[in-house]
């Protein structure tokens, strides 16, 4: 059965825009993406910022883990699982003081509440971020990816002049964030039939290195030298169940 996020409130409304602005937005940003951005005024403002992050410029990473604090003791039950024991963390019981809105997830008719859903919290600092989030239940937030787009193609006497200045951005095994290069266009030899005198035919294919959903499929990567340009910044990402989702800003 697929997982269905539902919004229960609290006992206390939702917060303002001046309170949301209050806690730390990253701690919202890591909840909600792991709950799939579910329905709320927090998950609503957790994610326009996330997605601000993006938009140029600068073009930011959107979830700094490393603002979120996570300290917490935790050898005190070091045998219980990693995301059972994150409800310890104290942005938790700040955001709860706050009046955020709990999120309950339902699977099966079991409803496993937003403390289930916690990070391995660890006593010492970690590079990138003051918790430990190398636990494989942390893939969600490793799985981010962030396509910096920049591409330029124009028709020269002679010779068609390629201007590729797009960028990855990926999170490590502690949520450190780093940009590389990246090709957004690609091509590769693809063998057809071999001649008659016996020797290999080849084609010559095309693509785009970019999500499926990107804007930049629209648009030819081969063929005819026409003039082109284009700008983006998408974001891919899956959440803890691995459903996927991706946003693009064009400027």
């Amino acid at each position: 059965m697929l997982l269905r996020c539902a919004v229960l409130g609290v006992a206390t409304a939702l917060l303002p825009s001046t309170a949301a602005d209050a806690y730390p937005v990253d701690c919202a940003i890591l909840l909600c993406l792991a709950g799939g951005w579910p329905a709320s005024a927090e998950c609503s403002h957790a994610k326009a910022v996330f997605i601000r992050r993006i938009t140029p410029w600068p073009v930011e990473p959107p979830l700094q883990i490393w603002r979120c604090p996570m300290k917490a003791a935790t050898n005190q039950r070091p045998a219980i699982a990693p995301l059972a024991r994150l409800h310890e963390a104290e942005f938790f019981q700040e955001l709860e003081a706050r009046g955020f809105a709990r999120l309950v997830y339902q699977k099966e008719g079991a409803a496993r509440s937003l403390e289930d859903m916690r990070l391995a919290v660890s006593a010492k600092l970690a590079a990138g971020a003051d918790v430990d989030i190398s636990d494989p239940a942390f893939e969600f937030v490793r799985s981010l990816r962030v396509f910096h787009m920049d591409f330029r193609q124009t028709k020269e006497p002679g010779y068609c002049e390629r201007r590729d200045s797009s960028r990855l951005g990926t999170y490590g095994l502690q949520g450190d964030f780093l940009w590389q290069g990246h090709s957004l266009r690609s091509a590769r030899r693809v063998p057809t039939s071999d001649n008659d005198r016996g020797g290999p035919q080849f084609t010559v294919t095309t693509s785009w290195n970019a999500p499926s959903q990107s804007a930049i499929h629209q648009m030819r990567a081969g063929g005819e030298c026409r003039a082109l340009r284009f700008r983006a910044v998408g974001v891919s990402w899956e959440d803890f169940e691995g459903n996927p989702g991706y946003e693009e800003v064009r400027y």
